[in-house]
Parts: structure tokens; sequence; C-alpha cells
């Protein structure tokens, strides 16, 4: 396991009478000195995090600077953020079909990325890989508490990194179910195929199919399955919405 995974690790923890547990804290979000809500999440890549959250709500306005982190009691904090810094927007990325094959590649490199001897809490993972043609040129892996906050960090990433990612083919990976606002996620940040190793929800199937985006999940037969616009993934196994 690589040193920042293994940091996420350690840092989303807390000790609790002689035990450690996974730390899943609330974060109440104060943007340009307005009151917008609230999220659970590890207490890692908050500013990513922060900005995920407010495309979520369709509060962003292009930029967003995390102030200040004030703490209100045990696990429970306040955000504050301003409209500064850089204009934030989602890379430039290319549309490409890739093949089954390279997605199972994927997924068995991301299964085997954090070991549950290093990391043995019950943590959710998600990765993003940047292609360029079949090589991967950027990833990020997060670990989260939580499979909603794992999305919006990684959302929030892409929107930082912005124009560095141009021209690559973005996948995401996921050890979660895959829900309608994770698909919103992925879609305000122009990610348009999406791979979870559990079975798929329908809400998350639906928008999806809504939305333009090529989603990955396990049937009822527990066999992955390209659910939605099975374009952009060649000679993979496929599923009808009816």
């Amino acid at each position: 396991m690589d040193t920042q995974l293994r940091e996420f690790c350690i840092n989303s923890t807390i000790p609790w009478r002689g035990a450690r547990l996974a730390a899943d804290a609330r974060y109440s979000v104060r943007y340009s000195g307005k009151d917008v809500g609230c999220f659970y999440s590890s207490p890692t890549l908050l500013e990513e995090a922060v900005i995920g959250y407010l495309l979520l709500i369709n509060e962003f306005h292009g930029r967003a600077i995390l102030k200040a982190i004030k703490e209100r009691d045990k696990l429970d904090f306040l955000l504050e953020v301003e409209e500064g810094g850089p204009e934030l927007a989602s890379p430039a990325w290319k549309d490409n079909a890739v093949t089954w094959d390279l997605i199972m590649d994927l997924m068995s490199v991301f299964s085997k990325s954090i070991t549950k001897k290093e990391c043995p809490y019950a943590f959710h993972t998600v990765a993003l890989y940047g292609l360029d043609g079949e090589e991967v040129r950027e990833k990020l892996i997060i670990v989260d508490s939580s499979r909603h906050s794992a999305f919006m960090k990684l959302v929030g990433w892409a929107m930082k990194e912005g124009s560095s990612l141009d021209g690559l083919t973005p996948i995401a990976i996921s050890t979660g179910r895959i829900s309608a606002d994770m698909i919103r996620l992925m879609s305000a940040a122009g990610i348009r195929i999406i791979a979870s190793f559990r079975h798929v929800l329908a809400s998350g199937a639906l928008e999806a199919d809504r939305s333009g985006l090529t989603l990955i999940s396990k049937d009822h037969t527990r066999s992955l399955k390209v659910f939605t616009h099975h374009w952009r993934v060649r000679n993979g196994p496929t599923v009808s919405i009816s």
C-alpha cells in the first residue's frame, strides 16, 4: 500500500476506550457567510470534499477555498469556505471507448491497492484513473467512512487539478454501491465511466441512463455487467434497462 493510502487509513481513525474507530465526523459548511448544509466524512481532503458537496447541492459558484476549520464538539466541525482562489472547472476529458479487459484489469489492481491487514477498518474506497490510451497517467485512490463523501472528494480533486488532466479518459471505480447522487457528481465533473464491485442500485442505474454515463455493476446473478451506454465498453457483457 502506498504512503498516501496508508496516511488516509491512519488519519481517518480516532482512539476510543482503548480501541480505534473509523471517524465519521460531521462537517457543517458556511460558504461566503451562508450556512448551506452539512455532510459526514473522514477528516481528510476536506477542501476537495467541500467542492464536491457544493456541486452536489448546486451551491458552487466557481471558486472555493477552505479558510478555517472550527471544532464545535467531538467529531463536529464548522468549515468556513470563501469564494476565492482560481476558477475551478472540470477537466477537458476525452470521452473514448475502452475495452472490457482494461476495465477488469483496473478493477483487479484497485482491489489489491488496500489490504485488510494494513487498513482493517470498514472504509469505502474509490479511485479515479486518467488514461492515455490504455496507460494510466494519473490516479487518485481515497478511503473514507462514507461512499458519498469519498465521491465528493474525488470530484473536488478533479476540479482542482483541472487542465492538468485534459486529454485523458477518466474511469472511476468504487467498492460501494452507486446511487443517483454519485452519478450526478460524476456527471458534473465530466466523468463518463464508473464501475462498482457491488450490486446495482435502481437510482444509480436510472440516473446514469438519463445522464449519459456508462455504469458497470453486478446484476442479480452477481456478475459484472454494463448497465448503461454500452458503447463506451467494447466486448463487455451488457444488460438492458426497460
